[in-house]
């Protein structure tokens, strides 16, 4: 009841029967006043039940198109400053960022009031959206070229680095890294796991300083 209804777009991109990782695609429905009242009560549950100082908040792999095929939210988003009219074209341009940066913001502050720091994906950073300065970035991705660790800890932020590590990249019935066909899995995990050193040169020749090692 609080997901965005998207089901007919996701059938007609993506075929029927929907398979995983497919319907991952869904999303909440974060302009429905319901969805912040319960994501707000069970993370004030969680809270009461864990003593942990950090409160992982998610935002990453946001499908928007999913936002995009939902009138209810089209509406929302119009009426709310997450779109403007171009005259040219007759047509609405919907700032889908914008309103996930708004979700953010809204989980910032219930983490807050719980007195908790917010762990984020690196998405929230790499979007730009208004992190407070002691929200630490989850780095995932691999580097690529966006340098997400050096620019998060030269902005003052912690960094929880993930990626090097997912316990899932396995492929053992492969027989060669050739023959394995999903992206995110390697064959010799463990190899591949004690081979990675985060604090080496990234692709940019970067190497933090000992202020920045310490973030």
């Amino acid at each position: 009841e609080l997901i965005a209804d998207c089901y007919d777009w996701m059938e007609q991109y993506y075929g029927t029967p929907l398979r995983w990782p497919d319907f991952d695609n869904v999303a909440l429905d974060v302009t429905n006043p319901a969805t912040k009242l319960f994501v707000a009560s069970i993370m004030e549950e969680m809270a009461s039940l864990f003593p942990d100082t950090y409160f992982h908040i998610g935002g990453d792999e946001v499908n928007q198109n999913c936002w995009a095929a939902v009138p209810s939210i089209l509406t929302y988003m119009q009426e709310n400053d997450f779109a403007t009219y171009d005259n040219s074209s007759s047509t609405w341009v919907y700032d889908f960022t914008a309103l996930q940066g708004s979700w953010a913001a809204f989980v910032q502050q219930v983490t807050a009031k719980l007195s908790r720091q917010a762990v984020a994906w690196e998405e929230s950073f790499t979007l730009g959206f208004d992190l407070a300065e002691d929200t630490i970035v989850h780095v995932w991705l691999p580097d690529t070229g966006n340098h997400v660790v050096q620019k998060a800890v030269q902005s003052g932020h912690r960094v929880l680095l993930s990626n090097g590590w997912y316990l899932d990249r396995q492929a053992p019935n492969c027989v060669d890294d050739n023959e394995c066909k999903v992206n995110w899995m390697w064959m010799y995990t463990g190899r591949d796991m004690y081979a990675v050193e985060p604090l080496a040169p990234d692709t940019s020749g970067w190497v933090p300083t000992e202020e920045e090692a310490k973030l």
